[in-house]
């Protein structure tokens, strides 16, 4: 893929980035092949990250919030930057794929994380208020990381925005 194909890529990896499947005027005419191939890497992340959380749900209940969490802001920002790195210098379509999965299933369960954490240190009488917490940060960075993303993606390269967005994955889920 091209670098316009590498950001298409790019919106269509993390549904926290942007709004999928749309594309700036700007961008021209599209490779209908990396196209297919974006949503072939999309499906495969959101298919391996449901396929996760069962699993990631047992490790949090046997292991605990911390090593969970410590992996997969590791493994997944690194995967995303592995998808940019791989689709910018043209690399393996089933690279892409397989990269896609590990990417899906590190994806960091983090309001189930903030949900149980927050959960267990509030009192009784503040859990209501301590879950309404939890939903305000996610729904605040629901809509701050396509901000950045789009500012990045403005000043310098969708490609920019994602490696700075998964960058910002790994701070707040370690």
């Amino acid at each position: 893929p091209t670098a316009t194909q590498a950001a298409l890529l790019v919106q269509e990896i993390d549904p926290t980035i942007g709004s999928p499947g749309r594309v700036p005027s700007e961008v021209g005419s599209i490779d209908h092949v990396a196209a297919a191939l974006a949503g072939a890497v999309a499906g495969a992340v959101s298919i391996a990250a449901g396929l996760a959380r069962p699993l990631q749900g047992r490790l949090m209940d046997r292991r605990g919030l911390v090593r969970l969490n410590a992996f997969c802001g590791i493994v997944h920002p690194a995967a995303l930057i592995a998808i940019v790195a791989v689709s910018v210098d043209d690399g393996s379509h089933v690279l892409l794929l397989v990269l896609g999965v590990v990417a899906g299933l590190a994806l960091p369960p983090v309001s189930t994380a903030m949900r149980v954490a927050w959960g267990e240190a509030a009192g009784e009488g503040d859990r209501t208020a301590a879950y309404s917490m939890v939903y305000l940060i996610q729904e605040l960075s629901l809509l701050v990381a396509p901000l950045i993303f789009a500012a990045l993606t403005a000043a310098s390269s969708a490609s920019a925005g994602l490696v700075a967005v998964a960058a910002l994955s790994a701070v707040g889920t370690i």
